[in-house]
């Protein structure tokens, strides 16, 4: 089918019911006693049924809410007793189909009894709005939504794969900045208040009809996100693009001044300016919150590399660690929610740089990252600890053989190689001259770098403490 999922099935149905109701309005209103409206209606009624029927059967909380809501609506908007009956009608065969669907009264009772999908939806929305706030001007990139969430803003003792935030407008702000939002925000509400403030003497009902289902599209797409629906874009893109037709023709025949014009929009801006800026500030609240921060720092060294602060935010300091990884075609977000982050809540200060390659340009690049951590007034006061991770360890041991600050206290290597083909990179060669301690973590079913290299390591090393484990039954 070519809708995905039931919440993408709910909205569409939920823009189709409105819609056939806003046709039926229209037909009694203008001719309720013709032949040929009356064999029109029945079908037209029938279709509409049909419609609330599937769309309980999709069980989409987002959606049931998003008609409930807009019926209402649409009940108050028209004037006459009649049109307000058949609505109610309507409305009415909707919560009777709900409560003779199986289970339809238990899924509607969860709406207000938070289960799991509701809790992780929760985390997801206070993530999104942290990534608003910390990525306000353009954004993450939609590509990177997911990423960026699972890497940084989601807890550590949860683990979900999402691509949006389940929520449309997040999803945008998160992914595309504030500006995108607030384009997104007012174009849509200008289509919807602009439809019903031109129809609210006329009572248009197929017009009516179009105003409440954009917004039943709207309040689905808070529970959900449509962003990837082709169907569903192209279904809203038409009636938006439709109702600014409409109301630009409405203006040319009447010869609307601007400042009516402007009476139209101002809401709109205004709902749209106001909920961008509510969003900014949830989100720098929650940034505040946050147990960790992390940042960017950029054009370090000849390379212009890009190294990585995380921090803790709620517990004291404890020292500076310098984390090096083979980032080569890796995510800096996946090493995040594997390592990082969970020494920066127990009080490390990690900083993690993306170097050019792990050859010799990633070492040169390594020592100019260590020379500005060194260098750091803020963490002055902090030791620092060099660690590296496969050929990161390699790198780490080789760079802190060449460091005679006082302030490198201890280094540790996981799954490090002890040869190298060339010397120049041999981490062997390089051990016998560190003077502080070191680590030495090795898997016991490492294939990449057998655990021999840890053996040939640790009898390498003369000059301070050292320790070997070894972790059986597991690879780095």
């Amino acid at each position: 089918m070519f809708l995905e999922t039931p919440n993408q099935c709910g909205a569409f149905l939920v823009v189709g019911a409105l819609i056939l109701i806003g046709v039926i309005i229209y037909l009694n209103q203008k001719h309720p006693l013709h032949k040929l409206t009356k064999s029109i209606i029945l079908p037209l009624t029938l279709l509409t049924i049909l419609s609330e029927y599937l769309l309980v059967l999709t069980y989409s909380r987002g959606s049931f809410i998003a008609f409930v809501l807009t019926t209402l609506m649409f009940m108050l908007a028209v004037k006459t007793g009649r049109d307000k009956k058949q609505i109610a009608l309507f409305l009415g065969a909707f919560l009777v189909l709900l409560m003779l669907a199986p289970k339809g009264i238990s899924r509607v009772e969860s709406i207000v009894v938070t289960d799991d999908s509701i809790g992780n939806r929760l985390i997801l929305w206070k993530g999104a709005a942290e990534m608003t706030f910390n990525h306000w001007l353009s954004g993450t990139g939609f590509r990177y939504f997911g990423d960026t969430f699972i890497g940084w803003y989601q807890p550590l003792n949860m683990f979900h794969e999402y691509t949006t935030a389940v929520n449309n407008p997040l999803t945008i702000g998160a992914g595309g900045g504030i500006f995108l939002l607030f384009s997104y925000l007012f174009l849509s509400f200008t289509a919807i208040y602009g439809l019903i403030r031109e129809n609210i003497k006329k009572e248009n009902g197929i017009i009516l009809g179009v105003a409440f289902a954009q917004l039943a599209y709207f309040i689905s797409s808070l529970s959900s996100a449509f962003i990837y629906s082709l169907w569903l874009n192209i279904m809203i893109l038409g009636l938006m693009t439709g109702s600014f037709i409409y109301l630009i023709i409405n203006w040319v025949k009447r010869r609307t001044r601007f400042n009516e014009i402007l009476l139209t929009i101002r809401i709109p801006f205004l709902i749209s300016l106001i909920s961008c800026l509510a969003l900014i500030s949830l989100g720098g609240y929650f940034s505040s919150e946050a147990i960790t921060h992390h940042e960017k720092l950029t054009k370090i060294g000849k390379n212009n590399i890009t190294a990585y602060v995380i921090a803790p935010a709620k517990v004291k300091k404890r020292a500076i660690v310098l984390y090096v990884y083979n980032n080569k075609g890796t995510y800096i977000e996946k090493e995040a929610r594997k390592t990082l982050r969970y020494l920066a809540e127990k009080g490390y200060v990690i900083f993690t740089p993306q170097l050019t390659d792990m050859d010799i340009r990633g070492l040169a690049d390594l020592k100019d990252v260590a020379n500005v951590v060194l260098e750091k007034k803020e963490y002055a006061d902090l030791p620092v600890i060099l660690m590296g991770q496969s050929e990161g360890g390699q790198y780490a041991i080789i760079t802190a053989s060449e460091i005679s600050n006082p302030r490198l206290k201890a280094v540790v290597s996981i799954g490090a190689p002890a040869k190298w083909p060339f010397k120049e990179m041999s981490t062997e060669k390089y051990i016998v001259n560190i003077k502080v301690p070191i680590f030495l973590l090795h898997g016991g079913d490492d294939l990449l770098y057998e655990v021999e290299n840890a053996h040939i390591l640790e009898k390498g090393f003369k000059n301070a403490k050292s320790k070997l484990l070894v972790v059986k039954n597991t690879a780095t």
